[in-house]
């Protein structure tokens, strides 16, 4: 089985920051999904 975490091949996890649209509400509301909420660098 391939590695689902090799760049460019299947699933690519990316840091971005979080839109207006979305602030204050829970990730779960959010388009994509979410794996980790980074507030204050922690």
């Amino acid at each position: 089985m391939e590695d689902p975490l090799t760049y460019g091949n299947g699933l690519d996890v990316v840091e971005r920051p979080v839109t207006r649209a979305e602030a204050g509400h829970s990730p779960r509301a959010c388009e994509d999904l979410v794996v980790a909420v980074v507030r204050g660098r922690r």
